[in-house]
Order: C-alpha cells, then sequence, then structure tokens
C-alpha cells in the first residue's frame, strides 16, 4: 500500500487541500484544525434565518473545507482523526492539491456572494426609490414597497403610464436608486 504523505513529491510544500466532513460539521472541525494551528480556509455566507436561534451562517460549500499545508504536517497533527473529519479529497489514493489561484477564486466568489446580502432588502424603507436589475423593467421607476417571505422575494410598485403597479421580484435583483 502506497503511503501518500511520505511521498517527496507533496511532504515539503505548503498546499491546499480539499477536506471532506461529515455533515453539518464544518464548523466544528474548522474551530478544532484552528486550535491545532492548521491553516484552514472555511468559505461560509451570512443568512438571515426566521429563527433567532439558528445559524447566521451557512458553508459555502456544504461538507467541505480547505486546509493548507505539507501532507506530512498535516498527518503529524492527526488531520484524519479529527472528530467530523473523513479525509482529503484524493484521486487514485492521492491528496489532491488546489492551486492557490482556486482558493482566490472561491475567496472572489464568496465576497461578491456577501456584497449581494450588504443590499439586505429588510433595510430599505417603504416608498424607497429603487431600481430592478432587469433589462426587461430598465428605465421604470420603482418604490420598495415589502418584503415577502424574509430574504427571497419583495414588491415594488412600479409607474407605468401613469398607474401605480405592484409587482413581487427576487429581492436579489433589487438595487438601491443612484440620484
Amino acid at each position: 500500500m502506497h503511503n501518500y504523505w511520505d511521498n517527496e513529491e507533496f511532504s515539503d510544500y505548503a498546499l491546499w487541500y480539499a477536506l471532506r466532513c461529515k455533515p453539518n460539521f464544518e464548523f466544528i472541525v474548522d474551530s478544532q484544525l484552528q486550535q491545532k494551528n492548521i491553516e484552514t480556509y472555511f468559505p461560509k455566507l451570512r443568512v438571515r434565518p426566521v429563527n433567532p436561534r439558528s445559524k447566521t451562517q451557512k458553508p459555502f460549500f456544504p461538507g467541505y473545507l480547505f486546509v493548507q499545508g505539507s501532507l506530512a504536517d498535516l498527518y503529524q497533527q492527526k488531520l484524519g482523526l479529527t472528530r467530523g473529519v473523513i479525509g482529503l479529497v484524493n484521486f487514485d489514493g492521492l491528496p489532491a492539491p488546489i492551486p492557490e489561484g482556486v482558493i482566490e477564486v472561491v475567496r472572489k466568489q464568496v465576497r461578491q456572494e456577501e456584497a449581494k446580502l450588504d443590499c439586505d432588502p429588510a433595510s430599505f424603507k417603504r416608498g424607497e426609490r429603487v431600481w430592478i436589475d432587469d433589462p426587461a423593467l430598465r428605465g421604470i421607476q420603482a418604490r420598495f414597497e415589502q418584503c415577502v417571505n424574509g430574504e427571497d422575494r419583495v414588491i415594488v410598485l412600479l409607474s407605468l403610464l401613469g398607474r401605480t403597479v405592484r409587482l413581487q421580484t427576487e429581492a436579489s435583483k433589487l438595487k438601491r436608486r443612484a440620484y
């Protein structure tokens, strides 16, 4: 049997690896690895739960997080024996290193998703002028009316041909109107 953590090709370099976790153990595993001084990147997004006791963050990749280090160091820290860890993602029995550029792409994507959340529909005030990021509605004046079901849908009032029309749309399409 091939002992891949002793492989010289990987053992001296601090590379990124995807670490698979048991369902709903990502937060626990991340905390345990940080206590062991293992470099981690756990991409997560903020959420607005209906139940105030629910988690306010969710994993970007449920069941996975990233660890950085040489294989020798990771296995010396008993990475595979950490509670909730299934193991490193591997191909043909060898852990698959992830290029730094891929990690940066993931970080950028998470930042973009977080920026969408920063435009919280609940922060809009009734009557506030908004625009809807939809080519079919370009140039049509809208005013915020209300959130429908938490974070997913909102109602806006559109002024069309001298009439006010109520429209339900995705909250993610709602933008503050630039003056």
